[in-house]
């Protein structure tokens, strides 16, 4: 018996990792390929994944440990950011760098097309959302969290 409760106490915190179900494409109509990587080959960060290019081909390189310590709907967050800087233009097909302040900026609109994905394609409800900034009050940067409200008062007509 004693097993058995350590074992729910370990999983009680774990989560499918589910990347989006429909495809996703670049920004030249090309699919995004989804990957684990378990082994963080492609350095995926403080937060779990990275956007970039492979032989021309694009991918979102994602840790599945980090990813399932997180509620879903932060999983599809941090799933369409990614997507977002393929579609926004943030990576590119050769390597470029780009300033800390850039860096930044190009996260926080990320983080806007993701929000905005999520309120319009896949129509998030309010507790939804609000498990989102539950989890980003403790885990993103402060200017990121205060920009993630901003972008669903600001741009309550645009559509992706």
């Amino acid at each position: 018996m004693n097993k058995t409760v350590t074992l729910s106490v370990i999983l009680a915190g774990c989560h499918a990792v589910t990347p989006p179900e429909t495809p996703q494409y670049d920004r030249y109509e090309q699919q995004i390929i989804f990957h684990a990587d378990p082994e963080n080959h492609h350095k995926t960060g403080e937060h779990g994944a990275v956007a970039k290019y492979v032989d021309q081909n694009p991918f979102v390189f994602y840790n599945p440990e980090w990813f399932s310590s997180i509620p879903q709907e932060m999983q599809t967050f941090f799933f369409q950011h990614e997507v977002a800087h393929f579609r926004l233009k943030h990576v590119k097909k050769k390597p470029y760098f780009a300033s800390e302040k850039e860096r930044a900026i190009m996260e926080m609109e990320a983080d806007c097309h993701s929000m905005i994905y999520l309120r319009n394609r896949l129509h998030y409800s309010a507790d939804q959302f609000e498990k989102i900034f539950e989890f980003a009050d403790f885990h993103l940067e402060r200017y990121r969290v205060r920009n993630l409200g901003d972008c669903l008062r600001i741009n309550k007509h645009q559509h992706f």
